[in-house]
């Protein structure tokens, strides 16, 4: 009795697990999506830049404009960091887990 337990616990775990891995892959291909807005102010900071010299009237404004989009630039591209790193961290942990209960990974591409 004690032994089909076991193997029942062990079989949703392993549904758990698969269908956590699952969920985080996803989860993983959507952080992926939002590094285009990292792109899209890094451009807008780079014409600000360029075009800095060009435009005498408005210095205290493209100073402004420059600082919050290089800020919000490099606060996006470090949350998109520590985001993807998490996950990965977590999808590592996962198919260990996974792989010590069949002796199967659950990584497609290693």
């Amino acid at each position: 009795m004690k032994l089909t337990d076991e193997k029942k616990s062990n079989q949703v775990e392993i549904r758990y697990l698969s269908e956590l891995y699952r969920q985080l892959t996803q989860q993983q291909k959507v952080a992926k999506k939002y590094a285009a807005k990292f792109w899209f102010l890094f451009l807008i900071a780079a014409i600000l830049i360029i075009y800095y010299p060009f435009i005498n009237k408005f210095r205290d404004l493209l100073n402004l404009l420059t600082f919050l989009a290089f800020g919000a630039t490099f606060a996006i591209a470090f949350y998109q960091l520590k985001l993807t790193n998490d996950l990965k961290l977590r999808l590592i942990a996962i198919d260990a887990k996974y792989f010590a209960l069949t002796g199967q990974h659950l990584i497609s591409n290693p």
